[in-house]
């Protein structure tokens, strides 16, 4: 009776044993699976904070490069304005010096033009001046020679005067055909040079 309380007494103490063990084997691998799922949580999250940053690198390369493209194409624009701007210019000064030559050939040839004209003015106040030279010289020869008739004898007039009247006619042709007074000789002239042929 006694060996068999014992006996129950081992199994008890024996069944306690595997029990505690029983649950300490439970709580390790309760430890364990909570470490797994710990550590492949950190895993994932390692994963994912790699992806993440490989997608962040991903965007900010492409932004960059977005960036540098708008920047190379806002330097193109700039550059084609400022070479449209320079050719504007440029041809703004052609069109302007063009222009200033024209109107400077315009105004020489307007100077030459009224140049032209007073010297044709000139010209013609010569011609005109020495037509009144002629024609005055003429009128003074025969003022001349009306004085000298009006004191002369009237056989003395007729010997020096009325045979000189083909001269005197053709003197008064030579005016109005445009002879200047040197190319002309005046009654007087005349009268003079028959005299000194005669003495000869």
């Amino acid at each position: 009776m006694l060996q068999n309380k014992n006996q129950s007494i081992q199994n008890a103490q024996q069944n306690g044993a595997d029990q505690r063990r029983q649950k300490e084997k439970e709580k390790e691998g309760m430890l364990n699976s909570i470490y797994m799922t710990k550590y492949n949580a950190a895993n994932a999250q390692k994963k994912q904070r790699e992806t993440n940053e490989l997608k962040k690198k991903k965007i900010e390369d492409g932004l960059v490069e977005k960036n540098q493209q708008k920047s190379l194409k806002i330097k193109e624009q700039e550059t084609l304005v400022l070479q449209k701007k320079k050719e504007m210019e440029a041809a703004k000064l052609l069109q302007n010096r063009i222009n200033y030559e024209r109107k400077m050939g315009e105004e020489q040839a307007l100077k030459a033009q009224k140049e032209q004209e007073v010297l044709n003015m000139e010209k013609l106040e010569m011609e005109l001046i020495k037509r009144l030279q002629h024609t005055q010289s003429l009128q003074k020869a025969a003022y001349e020679e009306l004085e000298s008739a009006l004191v002369q004898a009237p056989t003395e007039f007729e010997q020096n005067f009325l045979i000189q009247a083909d001269g005197n006619v053709q003197d008064l042709a030579s005016a109005n055909t445009k002879e200047t007074p040197d190319e002309s000789e005046t009654p007087n002239q005349a009268q003079s040079e028959e005299n000194t042929d005669s003495k000869e």
